[in-house]
């Protein structure tokens, strides 16, 4: 028989996980909706965090913009603070799912459920994001590039997602690009978001992930490489655009790009140089 705890705080919360390995935590439900339509069974024990107001804020911390992990997609999608410090997580947010899902659907859900296919973990890595995540008393800061690299569940039992600190980027560019999956409002064939601090005109850092086109994020660094010291206004040149593309397709080579019944791998990788391409030219509006 499955049992639902409700913590009365963040500690007690974590008190419940570390007590019971097989204790999972539960925000907005989606994931386990998710399962069920696959048939998997429930947990034996849920620590429900949904009430839990500590963990629902969007905040100005210094040079920061943090997100408490139970924020909703949709309250990042409508967020002031977002659209103006973090406008590229505000567009994926916003495209991410369906309304329905959206307005129950949390950050830290998503990332911590398949953050390989998420259109947010795509965001949130070009934006050089970091999670922070507690486990009994200790708080510890990690940079999201470091955590989703690894394969599987990458809290470890009794850990918690706490929140999400972004560096402000109001004055960054970006471009951010997805193609759904057909008939599917929260699955993708392909997600890109691309990053680009532009000082004068010229691409200072580029920051480009992807993401629904492999088992892990993929880092674009031939693209990154390529876009490095690129004057935004050459990029209409036919001779950049074809770099781009080749580029990409160098960065897919190095990845096991998905063959299954949603898309081919050729399929993919075609999208995914695509995308890229108006990710790019995206961001070279933006300035």
């Amino acid at each position: 028989m499955t049992r639902l705890l409700s913590p009365a705080s963040v500690g007690e919360a974590l008190a419940m996980l570390e007590s019971d390995p097989e204790a999972r935590p539960l925000a907005g439900g989606v994931a386990i909706l998710q399962h069920a339509r696959l048939g998997e069974p429930l947990g034996p024990t849920y620590v429900g965090l949904g009430h839990l107001r500590e963990l629902q804020h969007v905040e100005i911390e210094g040079s920061n913009l943090v997100i408490g992990a139970l924020t909703t997609l949709a309250e990042l999608a409508t967020s002031t603070a977002v659209a103006t410090d973090a406008p590229l997580l505000r567009a994926a947010a916003g495209s991410a799912a369906s309304a329905g899902i959206r307005s129950i659907a949390t950050l830290g859900g998503n990332l911590v459920d398949m953050p390989a296919a998420s259109d947010l973990a795509a965001a949130l890595l070009a934006l050089d994001a970091s999670i922070i995540v507690g486990r009994s008393a200790e708080r510890h800061s990690l940079r999201l590039a470091d955590v989703l690299g690894q394969a599987g569940h990458w809290v470890p039992p009794g850990a918690l997602v706490l929140a999400v600190r972004i560096p402000r980027t109001a004055h960054d560019s970006w471009g951010f690009q997805k193609l759904p999956l057909l008939g599917a409002a929260d699955a993708s064939v392909a997600t890109v978001a691309v990053r680009l601090a532009v000082p004068g005109g010229q691409v200072e850092r580029a920051t480009a992930w992807a993401t629904a086109v492999a088992e892990l994020p993929v880092r674009l660094v031939r693209l990154e490489a390529m876009l490095d010291g690129l004057a935004l206004d050459d990029y209409a040149a036919v001779s950049n655009h074809r770099r781009l593309r080749d580029a990409l397709e160098g960065d897919a080579s190095g990845a096991e790009v998905h063959d299954d019944r949603r898309a081919s791998a050729w399929y993919r990788r075609s999208v995914l140089a695509e995308l890229a391409t108006r990710a790019v030219a995206t961001a070279a509006g933006h300035r």
